[in-house]
Order: structure tokens, then sequence, then C-alpha cells
């Protein structure tokens, strides 16, 4: 410091000392950040197309379709970016933050700033919460929950999808398609496989089937890649774009693309089992929700149809209001649609009849997800609601 002073002005000598002070106070404002030591269990909502694969669950939603609590997230969300466990809800939003929050009564429980743009949902590793990065200098980031610190940072390429949890490591993509297996505990790569013919954008997370990593990339490559080694199982082009997430279950793939077709897979072999053909480009598909015995979807032409899950012909067909790109959620014997009209749709799942409707004040892009009995989605500009049954009065000092 005395070097310091002998070249620099006494001003400049302020203002060193004011940044000094101002990284003191953000490091010891981080320091305060903590969100709760959190074990998901069989049925939490800890990946990104539900606890039984397929944006689908046998559990069915029993309450009102009311709005039940409100939560500003203060920044928009990606379309799959909240997870439930025990009765908490991590939000991840698009500015780079991750709000921990109570699924009873709404009320914030925990915040990270991460500073990194975040489209997926958090994965936990042990006492880890790792995301993936859109943008900034840092793309992917392991933080200490129960520290309340950042454990490792790693940087390269930004990631335009989320994480996928594989056994005791990390599925991580980057924006030119490469796949990364990571080590939670330091970061370290345990292998990377360039699998694209030409490096291209993966918009959708990644899915987990039978062993094998699936994934879709923007100029309509489908791959297969071993979970162990990355090795490339098996590849194929349909030559369409696909922005839209997989959907797996039973060993079977539902592939959405931009060009109004889904080509639903053998995961093992990638071998077409059927495909339904809409015969319009214009019509973007939404991500399916795959259930016993068919294949839901939206599409941009404000469309909600059902094939059969046997041979891909049309079973039901229900016109909304608006464009219905996000992906469905099945559960039980009903299937809810959120839109860009702002409309949360109810619907059975065996007739397609509409049996309920709630109007939000935004757009909705995301799916709805099922915990503790309420459905929980986010709706556009930077909104959280819980659906379902109304929060009960507490003589808690600091319910939740």
């Amino acid at each position: 410091m005395r070097l310091l002073k002998q070249h620099l002005a006494p001003a400049n000598i302020f203002q060193l000392w004011q940044i000094l002070l101002f990284v003191l106070l953000v490091l010891q404002g981080c320091a305060s950040v903590k969100i709760p030591d959190i074990q998901p269990q069989n049925g939490d909502w800890f990946k990104e197309d539900g606890p039984e694969a397929g944006y689908y669950t046998a559990h069915a939603f029993s309450g009102p379709l009311e709005v039940a609590w409100q939560y500003n997230t203060a920044s928009g969300m990606g379309p799959s970016a909240v997870m439930a466990s025990g009765g908490v809800l991590l939000a991840a939003t698009l500015k780079g933050e991750v709000h921990a929050i109570g699924t009873e009564r709404g009320r914030k429980i925990g915040y990270v700033p991460l500073g990194e743009g975040i489209r997926g949902i958090p994965v936990l590793a042990d006492d880890l919460m790792l995301v993936a990065g859109t943008s900034g200098r840092y793309h992917l980031t392991a933080y200490q929950y129960t520290r309340a610190s950042v454990k490792w940072r790693k940087k390269g390429l930004k990631s335009e999808t989320g994480l996928l949890k594989v056994g005791n490591w990390v599925c991580f993509v980057d924006a030119d398609g490469t796949v990364y297996a990571i080590d939670p505990t330091d970061g370290r790569e345990t292998w990377k496989t360039t699998w694209l013919t030409q490096p291209k954008a993966i918009y959708g997370t990644p899915v987990l089937e039978s062993g094998k990593i699936l994934l879709a990339s923007a100029s309509g490559e489908i791959g297969a890649l071993n979970a162990e080694t990355g090795r490339v199982v098996w590849k194929k082009n349909v030559g369409e774009p696909i922005f839209a997430a997989l959907s797996v279950q039973k060993e079977k793939v539902a592939v959405s693309t931009m060009r109004g077709r889904l080509y639903f897979l053998n995961v093992n072999n990638g071998e077409e089992i059927w495909q339904y053909n809409l015969h319009n480009e214009a019509v973007r598909f939404g991500t399916a929700a795959l259930g016993p015995d068919g294949v839901v979807f939206g599409g941009s032409d404000g469309w909600v149809r059902k094939l059969n899950i046997t041979n891909g012909t049309l079973a039901w067909a229900l016109k909304t209001e608006g464009a219905c790109t996000a992906p469905l959620f099945w559960a039980g014997a009903e299937v809810f649609a959120g839109c860009q009209d702002k409309i949360l749709y109810r619907i059975l799942a065996t007739s397609g009849e509409l049996t309920g409707r709630l109007l939000l004040k935004g757009r909705i892009k995301s799916v709805p997800i099922l915990h503790d009995g309420r459905l929980f989605v986010s709706y556009e500009p930077n909104q959280l609601v819980a659906i379902g049954r109304p929060v009960q009065k507490s003589r808690s000092a600091n319910p939740d």
C-alpha cells in the first residue's frame, strides 16, 4: 500500500478505498445469502420433465383452479426453470438469480444472485446447486448452499439449455452442441463428445432414458449418447429445426419440430415408430407430455392435440385462444396447458373436454409443475403463482 501511495494522487487513493469498501460490502452481502439444505425425494420435481419423466405424473391435482399466492421473481424465467422438493421451490431466472420459496405461503426463504442468465432448473448434487449460464463470463457454476458460497465456476462457451444429472456427474451442453460430463465436486471434465455434423445450438435440455442421453439441435439432428462414456449410439437428421425439449418415457422419445411435425422414435436405435405431420410448416409444436395412452402437445396455431401413443393418429384436438408452445403437463387423468393468451387450461386427457380455465395477468411460456398438492407456474414478465388450496392462517411467527 505504501508503494501505491507514492504513485497515486490523493483523489485516486480515495477512489481506491471506495472500490475496496464496495467489494467488501458485496462479499459480505453474498456471504449472508443462503437457501435451505434440500434433499430430493421420490415424487419431487427435481428434473425438467417431471417426477416420472415425459412431463407426466400419475398423481392427480385435486385442488381448485384458483391462485393461492403470487411471487415476484423480478425477472423472466425459461420454459422449465422451477424445481420443487420438501416444501421448497427453487426458481431460476434469466437474470441469473435463484429464489428459494416456501410452497405453502409463497414467502422468500433464500436468494442467490449468480450473475449469469439461467434457462433451466438448478441441479442438486449433495450440498451443491449447479446452474448453466446463457451469458456472461462464467457458464457453469457450483454453489454450495450449506456454506452460502460459490465452490467453483467454469469458463467456456455459453449454454442455451439446462443441465442433466446422470448418476454422480452432470451433463453440460455448450452453444456449439458439444456435450460434457462434469464432476460436480470440482468441475473436472470426465468426457467430452462433439456429436453434431456442424456446430449448432441445442435449446432443449438433454434427457436420460435407458442409459442414453438424448439431444436434438436447431439444425434437426437428433442423437443418443452412451451415458457412461459419451459414445454416440445413434444419430438421425430430420432436417427440421428443433427448439423444444424432448420427452422420453418407456424407451420412446417424442420430438417436436418448428415445422409442424412430431416424431416418435425408439430410444435404443433411433428408428421411427410413427410421425404426425400437420402439413403446415408455419406451425411450431411445443414440448409433448407422454401419458399412458397418448402424446399431448400444443402448437403456435393455438391447438392442443392428443395423439394415440401406438400409431400417432389424432385422438382429439382443443382450440385455445392463443399460441401454446410451452411444455404441457399431464397429471393423473388431466392435462394442463399454459398458453400465450394468459390462460391455464384444464383438460380431460381421455376426451379433450375443457373442464376449467384460469386467466392470469401475463403470457404463460413455462410448464406447470405439481408439488405438495398445488400447481406452480410462472408467467410474464416476472410472476410465479401457486394454484390450488388456499393459504391457511398460521400463528407461527415465521410460517411457511
